[in-house]
Protein backbone atom coordinates (compact mmCIF):
# COMPACT_ATOMS: atom_id res chain seq x y z
CA UNK A 1 0.00 0.00 0.00
CA UNK A 2 1.74 3.21 -1.23
CA UNK A 3 2.13 5.97 1.82
CA UNK A 4 1.99 9.84 1.51
CA UNK A 5 2.86 12.20 3.75
CA UNK A 6 2.39 15.34 1.62
CA UNK A 7 3.19 19.22 1.39
CA UNK A 8 2.58 19.56 5.44
CA UNK A 9 5.75 17.46 6.10
CA UNK A 10 7.60 19.00 3.50
CA UNK A 11 6.73 22.67 5.29
CA UNK A 12 7.72 21.65 9.10
CA UNK A 13 10.97 20.42 7.37
CA UNK A 14 11.81 23.32 6.09
CA UNK A 15 11.25 25.52 9.22
CA UNK A 16 13.06 23.32 11.26
CA UNK A 17 16.06 23.66 9.02
CA UNK A 18 15.96 27.04 9.31
CA UNK A 19 16.28 26.95 12.99
CA UNK A 20 19.73 25.03 12.49
CA UNK A 21 22.40 27.23 14.12
CA UNK A 22 25.86 26.35 15.21
CA UNK A 23 28.83 28.56 16.70
CA UNK A 24 31.46 26.54 13.61
CA UNK A 25 29.71 26.51 9.73
CA UNK A 26 27.39 24.01 9.03
CA UNK A 27 29.49 21.22 7.04
CA UNK A 28 26.53 18.20 6.57
CA UNK A 29 23.05 17.41 8.06
CA UNK A 30 20.85 14.35 7.95
CA UNK A 31 17.48 13.09 8.71
CA UNK A 32 15.96 9.81 10.09
CA UNK A 33 12.60 8.61 11.09
CA UNK A 34 11.93 7.40 15.14
CA UNK A 35 14.74 5.43 15.70
CA UNK A 36 18.74 6.72 15.37
CA UNK A 37 20.51 5.21 13.30
CA UNK A 38 24.12 6.06 14.78
CA UNK A 39 26.09 9.97 13.34
CA UNK A 40 26.49 9.93 10.27
CA UNK A 41 24.21 7.06 8.80
CA UNK A 42 20.99 9.13 8.46
CA UNK A 43 19.17 10.42 5.13
CA UNK A 44 21.97 13.00 4.06
CA UNK A 45 20.26 16.45 3.33
CA UNK A 46 21.29 18.22 0.26
CA UNK A 47 22.75 22.12 1.70
CA UNK A 48 25.30 24.67 1.62
CA UNK A 49 27.72 25.16 4.22
CA UNK A 50 26.97 28.01 6.52
CA UNK A 51 26.82 29.41 10.12
CA UNK A 52 22.75 28.87 9.75
CA UNK A 53 21.26 26.96 7.26
CA UNK A 54 17.84 26.73 5.51
CA UNK A 55 16.93 23.38 3.16
CA UNK A 56 13.80 21.58 2.18
CA UNK A 57 13.69 17.98 1.18
CA UNK A 58 10.86 15.42 -0.10
CA UNK A 59 10.59 12.33 2.32
CA UNK A 60 8.79 9.13 2.20
CA UNK A 61 8.01 6.66 5.68
CA UNK A 62 6.89 3.10 5.41
CA UNK A 63 3.72 2.90 7.92
CA UNK A 64 0.70 4.80 8.26
CA UNK A 65 0.40 6.96 11.42
CA UNK A 66 2.08 9.39 13.60
CA UNK A 67 5.78 9.24 13.35
CA UNK A 68 8.82 11.26 14.73
CA UNK A 69 11.23 13.11 12.39
CA UNK A 70 14.42 14.05 13.34
CA UNK A 71 16.98 17.05 11.54
CA UNK A 72 20.56 17.14 12.87
CA UNK A 73 23.50 19.20 11.53
CA UNK A 74 27.20 18.39 12.05
CA UNK A 75 30.03 21.10 11.55
CA UNK A 76 33.61 21.55 10.44
CA UNK A 77 35.15 19.89 12.96
CA UNK A 78 33.03 16.36 12.08
CA UNK A 79 31.18 17.25 15.74
CA UNK A 80 27.44 16.65 15.40
CA UNK A 81 24.88 18.36 17.40
CA UNK A 82 21.66 17.27 18.70
CA UNK A 83 19.27 16.27 16.61
CA UNK A 84 15.79 18.51 16.62
CA UNK A 85 12.31 16.07 16.96
CA UNK A 86 9.40 17.11 14.49
CA UNK A 87 5.64 14.70 14.67
CA UNK A 88 4.19 14.11 11.59
CA UNK A 89 1.13 12.42 10.38
CA UNK A 90 1.81 9.75 7.60
CA UNK A 91 -1.51 8.52 5.72
CA UNK A 92 -2.01 5.15 3.80
CA UNK A 93 -3.85 5.98 0.37
CA UNK A 94 -5.58 3.21 -1.91
CA UNK A 95 -3.89 3.70 -4.84
CA UNK A 96 -1.19 6.20 -6.38
CA UNK A 97 -1.57 9.62 -6.01
CA UNK A 98 -3.59 11.18 -8.82
CA UNK A 99 -1.92 13.73 -11.00
CA UNK A 100 -2.72 17.53 -9.89
CA UNK A 101 -5.32 18.93 -12.43
CA UNK A 102 -5.78 22.81 -11.14
CA UNK A 103 -4.65 25.07 -8.60
CA UNK A 104 -6.94 27.96 -7.00
CA UNK A 105 -6.57 30.43 -4.43
CA UNK A 106 -8.98 32.46 -1.89
CA UNK A 107 -9.02 35.15 0.89
CA UNK A 108 -10.51 34.77 4.24
CA UNK A 109 -13.39 32.64 3.26
CA UNK A 110 -14.02 29.30 1.37
CA UNK A 111 -16.47 29.63 -1.57
CA UNK A 112 -16.14 26.04 -2.02
CA UNK A 113 -13.70 23.55 -4.15
CA UNK A 114 -13.00 24.95 -7.98
CA UNK A 115 -15.15 28.58 -7.11
CA UNK A 116 -11.36 29.57 -5.69
CA UNK A 117 -9.43 32.13 -8.12
CA UNK A 118 -8.35 29.81 -10.60
CA UNK A 119 -4.05 29.56 -10.99
CA UNK A 120 -3.39 27.05 -13.79
CA UNK A 121 -3.78 23.56 -15.55
CA UNK A 122 -1.44 20.88 -14.75
CA UNK A 123 -1.49 17.13 -14.98
CA UNK A 124 1.56 16.58 -12.85
CA UNK A 125 1.84 14.21 -9.51
CA UNK A 126 3.90 17.29 -8.27
CA UNK A 127 3.02 20.99 -9.10
CA UNK A 128 6.10 24.39 -8.58
CA UNK A 129 3.84 27.23 -9.20
CA UNK A 130 4.23 31.25 -7.80
CA UNK A 131 1.18 33.51 -8.09
CA UNK A 132 0.24 37.27 -8.17
CA UNK A 133 -2.37 37.28 -6.07
CA UNK A 134 -5.57 40.00 -6.80
CA UNK A 135 -5.86 41.95 -3.41
CA UNK A 136 -8.04 44.83 -5.20
CA UNK A 137 -11.14 43.89 -3.05
CA UNK A 138 -9.67 43.45 -0.03
CA UNK A 139 -9.65 46.03 2.75
CA UNK A 140 -6.82 46.87 4.52
CA UNK A 141 -5.41 45.10 7.20
CA UNK A 142 -4.38 41.15 8.06
CA UNK A 143 -6.07 39.07 5.81
CA UNK A 144 -5.90 35.12 5.36
CA UNK A 145 -4.35 33.63 1.66
CA UNK A 146 -5.39 30.00 1.21
CA UNK A 147 -3.80 28.06 -1.80
CA UNK A 148 -5.28 24.47 -2.96
CA UNK A 149 -5.00 21.60 -5.83
CA UNK A 150 -7.30 19.77 -7.15
CA UNK A 151 -6.75 16.32 -8.62
CA UNK A 152 -8.10 14.51 -11.77
CA UNK A 153 -10.37 12.93 -9.74
CA UNK A 154 -11.87 15.76 -8.10
CA UNK A 155 -10.60 15.77 -4.21
CA UNK A 156 -8.96 18.70 -3.15
CA UNK A 157 -6.23 18.98 -0.93
CA UNK A 158 -5.96 20.94 2.06
CA UNK A 159 -5.35 24.50 2.11
CA UNK A 160 -2.09 25.75 3.06
CA UNK A 161 -2.95 29.24 4.64
CA UNK A 162 -0.55 32.13 4.79
CA UNK A 163 -1.70 35.34 7.10
CA UNK A 164 -0.65 38.34 4.69
CA UNK A 165 -0.92 42.21 5.30
CA UNK A 166 -2.65 44.86 3.31
CA UNK A 167 -1.56 48.46 3.08
CA UNK A 168 -2.19 51.31 0.22
CA UNK A 169 0.48 51.65 -2.22
CA UNK A 170 2.25 55.03 -3.20
CA UNK A 171 3.69 55.19 -6.73
CA UNK A 172 6.67 56.24 -5.38
CA UNK A 173 9.23 54.44 -2.65
CA UNK A 174 8.41 56.38 0.64
CA UNK A 175 11.21 57.18 3.56
CA UNK A 176 10.96 56.02 7.06
CA UNK A 177 10.87 59.37 9.28
CA UNK A 178 9.45 58.52 12.20
CA UNK A 179 9.72 55.71 14.77
CA UNK A 180 8.53 54.87 17.86
CA UNK A 181 7.67 52.40 20.79
CA UNK A 182 5.42 51.63 23.35
CA UNK A 183 4.60 48.65 26.08
CA UNK A 184 1.39 46.31 26.52
CA UNK A 185 -1.48 48.55 25.28
CA UNK A 186 -1.80 50.91 22.13
CA UNK A 187 -1.53 54.49 23.07
CA UNK A 188 -2.54 55.30 19.61
CA UNK A 189 -0.58 56.16 16.60
CA UNK A 190 2.54 58.83 17.18
CA UNK A 191 1.49 58.75 21.18
CA UNK A 192 4.17 56.25 21.72
CA UNK A 193 7.36 56.81 22.86
CA UNK A 194 9.59 58.64 20.22
CA UNK A 195 12.45 56.78 18.73
CA UNK A 196 15.43 58.91 17.19
CA UNK A 197 16.31 58.00 13.60
CA UNK A 198 18.23 59.46 10.61
CA UNK A 199 15.27 59.62 7.73
CA UNK A 200 16.19 56.17 4.84
CA UNK A 201 14.22 53.79 2.78
CA UNK A 202 15.61 50.97 5.80
CA UNK A 203 16.40 52.27 9.06
CA UNK A 204 17.67 49.74 12.09
CA UNK A 205 16.19 51.03 15.78
CA UNK A 206 18.87 50.89 18.56
CA UNK A 207 17.43 52.88 21.18
CA UNK A 208 17.25 51.74 25.18
CA UNK A 209 13.47 51.42 26.26
CA UNK A 210 12.65 53.10 29.83
CA UNK A 211 11.37 50.32 31.98
CA UNK A 212 10.96 52.67 35.16
CA UNK A 213 7.16 52.59 34.70
CA UNK A 214 6.93 49.05 34.36
CA UNK A 215 5.50 46.92 37.07
CA UNK A 216 7.62 43.56 37.55
CA UNK A 217 6.44 40.36 35.40
CA UNK A 218 6.00 39.50 31.94
CA UNK A 219 5.31 43.01 29.15
CA UNK A 220 5.68 43.21 25.73
CA UNK A 221 7.74 45.80 23.71
CA UNK A 222 5.99 47.10 20.56
CA UNK A 223 7.73 49.52 17.59
CA UNK A 224 6.84 51.00 14.86
CA UNK A 225 7.59 53.44 12.15
CA UNK A 226 6.21 55.89 9.94
CA UNK A 227 6.86 57.15 6.22
CA UNK A 228 6.76 60.23 4.68
CA UNK A 229 3.37 59.83 3.54
CA UNK A 230 2.66 60.07 6.82
CA UNK A 231 1.24 56.51 7.04
CA UNK A 232 2.05 54.16 10.17
CA UNK A 233 3.04 50.76 9.75
CA UNK A 234 1.65 48.19 11.66
CA UNK A 235 3.49 47.36 15.36
CA UNK A 236 6.45 44.37 16.15
CA UNK A 237 6.03 43.04 19.79
CA UNK A 238 8.50 41.58 21.50
CA UNK A 239 7.71 39.39 24.89
CA UNK A 240 10.12 40.27 28.08
CA UNK A 241 10.63 39.79 31.64
CA UNK A 242 10.96 42.66 33.98
CA UNK A 243 12.45 41.95 37.64
CA UNK A 244 12.40 43.89 40.36
CA UNK A 245 16.01 45.26 41.38
CA UNK A 246 16.87 45.32 45.07
CA UNK A 247 18.97 47.84 46.23
CA UNK A 248 22.02 45.63 46.59
CA UNK A 249 22.84 42.28 44.43
CA UNK A 250 21.70 39.58 46.61
CA UNK A 251 23.56 36.40 46.71
CA UNK A 252 22.42 33.10 45.03
CA UNK A 253 22.51 30.63 48.36
CA UNK A 254 20.96 27.38 46.44
CA UNK A 255 20.55 25.72 42.84
CA UNK A 256 18.55 22.79 41.53
CA UNK A 257 18.04 21.28 38.26
CA UNK A 258 15.56 19.39 36.50
CA UNK A 259 14.46 17.29 32.73
CA UNK A 260 11.24 18.28 30.95
CA UNK A 261 9.14 18.86 33.77
CA UNK A 262 8.77 21.33 36.40
CA UNK A 263 8.06 19.53 39.72
CA UNK A 264 7.57 23.14 41.42
CA UNK A 265 10.06 25.93 42.90
CA UNK A 266 13.04 23.79 45.46
CA UNK A 267 11.90 20.36 44.52
CA UNK A 268 14.56 19.78 41.71
CA UNK A 269 17.72 18.15 42.22
CA UNK A 270 19.88 20.08 44.43
CA UNK A 271 23.48 21.33 42.76
CA UNK A 272 25.82 22.58 45.65
CA UNK A 273 27.19 26.11 45.07
CA UNK A 274 29.28 28.56 46.82
CA UNK A 275 26.99 31.26 48.06
CA UNK A 276 27.83 34.97 46.10
CA UNK A 277 26.32 37.65 43.81
CA UNK A 278 27.56 35.19 40.34
CA UNK A 279 28.35 31.26 40.47
CA UNK A 280 30.39 28.79 38.35
CA UNK A 281 29.80 25.42 39.27
CA UNK A 282 30.03 22.49 37.57
CA UNK A 283 27.55 18.99 38.17
CA UNK A 284 26.50 15.67 37.56
CA UNK A 285 23.37 14.86 35.87
CA UNK A 286 21.49 11.70 36.89
CA UNK A 287 19.88 10.25 33.32
CA UNK A 288 19.40 6.48 34.39
CA UNK A 289 15.91 7.23 34.44
CA UNK A 290 15.14 8.72 30.73
CA UNK A 291 15.02 7.40 27.45
CA UNK A 292 16.99 7.92 24.78
CA UNK A 293 16.15 11.02 22.78
CA UNK A 294 15.91 14.66 23.19
CA UNK A 295 15.23 16.37 26.83
CA UNK A 296 15.18 20.04 28.00
CA UNK A 297 17.47 20.26 31.30
CA UNK A 298 16.46 23.02 33.11
CA UNK A 299 18.72 25.12 35.92
CA UNK A 300 17.65 27.83 37.76
CA UNK A 301 18.92 29.78 41.28
CA UNK A 302 17.53 31.14 44.43
CA UNK A 303 18.69 33.97 46.66
CA UNK A 304 17.83 34.62 50.29
CA UNK A 305 14.08 35.75 49.13
CA UNK A 306 12.83 33.76 46.11
CA UNK A 307 13.85 31.67 43.10
CA UNK A 308 14.72 32.92 39.65
CA UNK A 309 13.13 31.80 36.85
CA UNK A 310 15.04 28.28 35.04
CA UNK A 311 16.97 28.05 31.89
CA UNK A 312 16.94 25.19 30.00
CA UNK A 313 19.13 23.66 27.45
CA UNK A 314 18.74 20.82 25.19
CA UNK A 315 20.33 17.80 25.49
CA UNK A 316 20.46 14.34 23.84
CA UNK A 317 20.13 10.94 25.79
CA UNK A 318 21.53 7.73 24.49
CA UNK A 319 21.25 4.45 26.25
CA UNK A 320 24.22 2.42 26.59
CA UNK A 321 23.95 -1.44 26.70
CA UNK A 322 24.11 -2.99 30.24
CA UNK A 323 27.11 -4.37 29.12
CA UNK A 324 30.63 -2.93 28.05
CA UNK A 325 31.10 -2.84 24.19
CA UNK A 326 34.89 -2.97 23.59
CA UNK A 327 36.82 -0.99 20.80
CA UNK A 328 37.67 -2.78 18.34
CA UNK A 329 39.64 -0.30 16.21
CA UNK A 330 40.55 3.34 15.37
CA UNK A 331 41.76 6.61 13.07
CA UNK A 332 42.73 9.48 13.12
CA UNK A 333 42.52 12.97 10.52
CA UNK A 334 43.34 16.38 10.45
CA UNK A 335 41.13 19.36 10.01
CA UNK A 336 38.27 17.69 7.24
CA UNK A 337 36.71 14.65 8.56
CA UNK A 338 37.23 11.89 5.08
CA UNK A 339 34.21 10.03 6.56
CA UNK A 340 33.90 7.06 8.83
CA UNK A 341 36.63 4.18 7.95
CA UNK A 342 38.33 6.60 5.34
CA UNK A 343 41.01 8.22 7.80
CA UNK A 344 44.05 6.87 8.83
CA UNK A 345 43.97 3.69 10.83
CA UNK A 346 45.29 3.33 14.54
CA UNK A 347 46.80 0.28 15.75
CA UNK A 348 44.26 -0.64 18.88
CA UNK A 349 43.79 -3.59 21.35
CA UNK A 350 40.34 -5.11 21.71
CA UNK A 351 39.15 -3.58 24.64
CA UNK A 352 36.88 -1.73 26.67
CA UNK A 353 39.08 0.98 26.95
CA UNK A 354 42.11 1.75 25.32
CA UNK A 355 45.75 3.93 25.20
CA UNK A 356 46.96 4.99 21.95
CA UNK A 357 50.19 5.99 21.35
CA UNK A 358 50.79 6.41 17.20
CA UNK A 359 52.69 8.84 14.99
CA UNK A 360 51.01 11.57 13.04
CA UNK A 361 52.49 12.03 9.01
CA UNK A 362 52.68 15.69 9.06
CA UNK A 363 54.40 15.73 5.44
CA UNK A 364 51.83 16.70 3.40
CA UNK A 365 50.19 19.34 5.62
CA UNK A 366 51.18 23.36 5.49
CA UNK A 367 52.62 25.56 8.56
CA UNK A 368 50.23 26.56 10.61
CA UNK A 369 47.66 25.95 13.46
CA UNK A 370 45.58 22.39 12.47
CA UNK A 371 43.30 20.44 14.67
CA UNK A 372 44.40 16.88 14.78
CA UNK A 373 40.98 14.23 15.31
CA UNK A 374 40.67 10.71 16.99
CA UNK A 375 37.69 8.55 17.13
CA UNK A 376 37.05 4.64 17.38
CA UNK A 377 34.45 2.33 16.82
CA UNK A 378 33.57 -1.08 18.69
CA UNK A 379 32.71 -4.16 18.49
CA UNK A 380 29.10 -3.28 16.98
CA UNK A 381 30.25 -1.23 14.51
CA UNK A 382 29.52 2.53 16.53
CA UNK A 383 31.57 5.13 15.63
CA UNK A 384 32.66 7.49 19.04
CA UNK A 385 32.46 11.23 18.77
CA UNK A 386 35.84 12.46 17.76
CA UNK A 387 38.16 13.86 19.79
CA UNK A 388 40.43 16.59 18.70
CA UNK A 389 43.81 18.28 19.54
CA UNK A 390 45.03 21.92 18.82
CA UNK A 391 48.47 21.33 16.70
CA UNK A 392 50.57 24.38 15.70
CA UNK A 393 52.49 23.09 12.41
CA UNK A 394 56.19 25.28 12.44
CA UNK A 395 57.88 25.45 8.67
CA UNK A 396 61.81 23.94 9.34
CA UNK A 397 64.51 26.88 10.36
CA UNK A 398 66.34 27.39 7.68
CA UNK A 399 70.44 26.60 7.22
CA UNK A 400 72.84 29.21 8.67
CA UNK A 401 75.73 29.82 6.09
CA UNK A 402 79.32 31.08 5.36
CA UNK A 403 80.48 29.27 8.80
CA UNK A 404 83.92 30.44 8.88
CA UNK A 405 86.28 28.52 11.75
CA UNK A 406 89.59 29.62 13.06
CA UNK A 407 91.54 27.80 15.23
CA UNK A 408 94.16 29.78 17.91
CA UNK A 409 95.47 28.89 20.91
CA UNK A 410 93.89 25.87 21.27
CA UNK A 411 90.82 27.10 20.84
CA UNK A 412 88.29 26.97 17.80
CA UNK A 413 86.73 29.92 17.12
CA UNK A 414 83.57 30.27 14.86
CA UNK A 415 81.11 32.57 12.89
CA UNK A 416 78.46 32.73 10.62
CA UNK A 417 75.54 34.59 9.15
CA UNK A 418 72.28 34.67 10.89
CA UNK A 419 69.06 32.78 9.46
CA UNK A 420 66.74 35.69 8.86
CA UNK A 421 63.77 33.67 10.73
CA UNK A 422 61.78 35.46 13.59
CA UNK A 423 60.50 32.30 14.88
CA UNK A 424 64.40 30.77 15.96
CA UNK A 425 65.10 30.32 19.33
CA UNK A 426 68.56 29.54 19.27
CA UNK A 427 71.78 27.93 17.63
CA UNK A 428 73.73 25.00 18.69
CA UNK A 429 76.99 24.02 17.66
CA UNK A 430 78.26 20.35 16.83
CA UNK A 431 81.46 19.06 16.95
CA UNK A 432 83.04 15.39 15.34
CA UNK A 433 85.60 14.01 14.24
CA UNK A 434 85.00 12.09 11.22
CA UNK A 435 82.95 14.99 9.47
CA UNK A 436 79.77 13.17 8.74
CA UNK A 437 76.58 14.92 10.22
CA UNK A 438 73.78 13.19 9.20
CA UNK A 439 71.27 13.51 10.23
CA UNK A 440 72.35 16.65 12.28
CA UNK A 441 72.14 15.24 15.78
CA UNK A 442 75.37 12.91 15.33
CA UNK A 443 78.08 14.06 16.78
CA UNK A 444 78.44 15.86 20.19
CA UNK A 445 76.77 19.23 21.17
CA UNK A 446 79.52 21.44 22.64
CA UNK A 447 77.47 24.68 22.91
CA UNK A 448 74.36 26.99 22.44
CA UNK A 449 73.69 30.89 21.89
CA UNK A 450 70.37 32.79 21.26
CA UNK A 451 68.99 33.33 18.09
CA UNK A 452 70.93 37.15 17.90
CA UNK A 453 74.55 35.85 17.73
CA UNK A 454 76.46 34.45 15.59
CA UNK A 455 79.71 33.83 16.99
CA UNK A 456 80.75 30.84 19.30
CA UNK A 457 84.01 29.80 21.04
CA UNK A 458 84.90 26.23 21.62
CA UNK A 459 87.54 26.19 24.27
CA UNK A 460 90.48 23.93 24.86
CA UNK A 461 90.45 22.25 21.50
CA UNK A 462 92.90 19.02 21.59
CA UNK A 463 92.01 17.65 18.47
CA UNK A 464 91.23 18.43 14.96
CA UNK A 465 87.64 18.63 14.61
CA UNK A 466 84.88 19.78 12.12
CA UNK A 467 81.92 21.49 13.25
CA UNK A 468 78.17 22.24 12.51
CA UNK A 469 75.81 24.93 13.13
CA UNK A 470 72.24 24.58 13.29
CA UNK A 471 68.86 26.73 14.07
CA UNK A 472 66.37 25.61 16.27
CA UNK A 473 62.82 26.97 16.74
CA UNK A 474 60.22 25.37 18.71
Amino acid sequence: MPIRIGLIVQIIAMLAAVHIVAASPIAGAEYFFDNDPGYGLGTSIAMQQGDSIQCSFRTTTTAPGFHMLYIRARDTLGIWGPPTRLQIWSEAIDSLPANIRSLEYFFDTDPGIGSGIHIGDFSTISVNSSLIADCSTLSLGFHSLYVRTIDGVGKPSFPIKRPIWVESSQLTPSNITAAEYFFDNDPGRGGGTAIPLTSNSQVQLNFIADLSTLSPGIHTLFSRVKDSYNNWGFPIGKTFWVEAQASTNPNITAAEYFMDSDPGRGNGTAVSVVPGQSIVTSFRVNLTQFNSGFHILFIRVRDSVKWGPPVGHGVWVERLSATAVPIVSGEYFIDTDPGYNHGTPLSVSESDSVTIAFNVDFSTITAGYHNLFIRTRDAQGRWSMPLSHRLLISSPPGVPQALLIQYQNQNAYLNWTLVDDSEIQEYRIYRDTTGYFSPPEQGTLVGSVNATTNTFIDSNVSDRYFYRVTAFKP
